[in-house]
């Protein structure tokens, strides 16, 4: 049976719209990013959140595992993300090579194990202007 132009309009537009929604809901992210994302831009998205949030000893930790990516945008943010919250870098820096990444990643990881003095750390909207040790 044909259907009439008012019904086939109707049928069109469900479709359509069942597709679109279908489509639109496919591409939004569910939920926020975290550093345990397999897809390296909501990883890269969970860094820079947690740069602009207070810095918990389980966040900087979190931050530090990063410094162990094999991607280099990765780390770089990673080591940003630090420094903006504790003003070191303890000598890391994400162009070096893996042996001298791994030696600057083990500094990090004592300087978390021996813990972290909340009057040292950056707010997150402010510079702390605090020297690197490592730098001088």
């Amino acid at each position: 049976m044909p259907l009439n132009g008012t019904a086939w309009s109707a049928r069109v537009g469900g479709v359509a719209l069942g597709l679109a929604s279908a489509m639109v809901g496919g591409c939004l992210p569910s939920e926020k990013p975290g550093f345990d994302e397999p897809n390296p831009l909501r990883r890269m998205d969970a860094i820079v959140l947690a740069s602009d949030k207070d810095a918990d000893p389980e966040t900087l930790a979190r931050l530090v595992e990063q410094l162990d990516s094999q991607d280099p945008a990765t780390r770089m943010l990673a080591i940003r993300a630090l420094e903006k919250r504790t003003g070191q870098t303890l000598g890391y820096i994400h162009t070096d090579p893996e042996w001298k990444r791994q030696e600057a990643v083990d500094r990090w990881m004592k300087y978390l194990e021996t813990g972290i003095d909340k009057s040292e750390l950056v707010a997150p909207s402010g510079d702390s202007g605090a020297a690197d040790p490592m730098e001088s």
